[in-house]
């Protein structure tokens, strides 16, 4: 069944207001939809940032954040629903959490992330980006990982998976490609997720 747009189930408090994103091939294939969240004038809100909301029906796609400025978060809420989210920290460590209605959780820059919905109903995030969320700040890890195989940076890696870790490249707008590891036990619980959609 198609993914609904985010207002057909959410409405932000005014003057706050809803812009839904037009459902492509890509949300559709993950199974999700987002809407932007703005002011009056339809500016993003907060001004020194950016905010949206995520409808989750199946899942979102796992991604590597990459912001330059090392004090960025993306700050999360879970406005209904129930969630998995499956973090990759900086240190190597891989936390595994369930969120319901009401709990929060930070994305920082250097850790990878998806969410699953493990619940009756979609799931709705709201999603703060301080400072503002840009192009090129995050990287779809699912490309990236099988584009490392064709990669001179992943041949002088030797492999793309290792005791160690799996690794893939990190290709962003902003800077030159680089080599990005991530613990086996994330790409493993992304396969468990993907398997049981």
């Amino acid at each position: 069944m198609p993914i609904g747009p985010v207002s057909e189930v959410y409405q932000s408090s005014h003057p706050r207001q809803l812009v839904d994103v037009p459902v492509n091939d890509h949300y559709e294939a993950w199974g999700y939809s987002l809407a932007r969240e703005v002011d009056a004038e339809g500016q993003d809100v907060p001004g020194w940032g950016n905010t949206v909301v995520f409808r989750i029906h199946d899942m979102t796609e796992p991604v590597y954040v990459t912001k330059p400025t090392h004090t960025s978060a993306f700050e999360v809420a879970v406005l209904a629903g129930e969630v998995q989210v499956v973090k990759a920290l900086a240190s190597g460590a891989v936390a595994n959490d369930k969120l319901q209605t009401g709990d929060r959780t930070v994305i920082k820059p250097g850790q990878a992330y998806f969410y699953v919905n493990v619940g009756e109903g979609d799931a709705l995030l709201h999603d703060t980006a301080r400072p503002r969320f840009e192009p090129g700040d995050d990287v779809e890890l699912i490309t990236s990982f099988f584009e490392s195989f064709k990669s001179p940076l992943y041949i002088r890696a030797k492999t793309a998976r290792s005791e160690a870790g799996s690794y893939c490249i990190a290709q962003t707008l902003k800077s030159e490609p680089k080599l990005v590891q991530l613990p086996n036990l994330f790409f493993d619980l992304l396969a468990r997720a993907m398997t049981e959609r």
